[in-house]
């Protein structure tokens, strides 16, 4: 008798047991199956130089503009990047650049808010490359708070 009712007893808590394991599965079945959205993207105006002045991509009603300072781009020089967010409220700013052709390494850069409420600041320097001349892509990431997807304009231009 003494042994059916260790046997009753296990029985009872591998139920517990199992239901508690399937509560929690099916709380976290909502985070499992959902997707992460990738960023909305915005599209760049033809024809923009970087070197030559600000560019703008917009989306619909919305946009955002990158100006580069000084206008000559050179690598191993401080180069300051203002971005200006159209109708797009951030709480945080990001500039990412990247290697067009060639892994340059990890270049993220949070920028500051300026006093006007829409530009955003921040300097960066470029890595020197041994072919002379390289192409870099610059994301501008804008997030309207920590858990959602950012808004993204990439611009592509030519450093020496």
């Amino acid at each position: 008798m003494a042994k059916s009712k260790t046997t009753q007893l296990i029985s009872a808590l591998t139920g517990i047991t199992l239901l508690a394991g399937v509560l929690l599965f099916l709380l976290k079945l909502p985070d499992i199956l959902a997707k992460p959205q990738p960023p909305v993207l915005y599209a760049l105006a033809e024809n923009c130089d970087l070197n030559t002045g600000p560019c703008t991509a917009t989306k619909e009603e919305k946009s955002i503009s990158v100006a580069i300072t000084p206008e000559k781009i050179s690598s191993l020089v401080p180069l300051v990047f203002s971005a200006t967010l159209t109708n797009i409220n951030a709480q945080s700013v990001v500039l990412d650049l990247q290697g067009k052709d060639m892994f340059m390494g990890i270049n993220q850069i949070k920028l500051s808010p300026a006093s006007d409420g829409k530009t955003w600041e921040g300097t960066a320097e470029l890595a020197v490359c041994t072919t002379n001349t390289m192409f870099w892509r610059a994301s501008i990431l804008a997030y309207p708070d920590e858990s959602s997807n950012p808004e993204k304009a990439t611009f592509e231009f030519e450093a020496k």
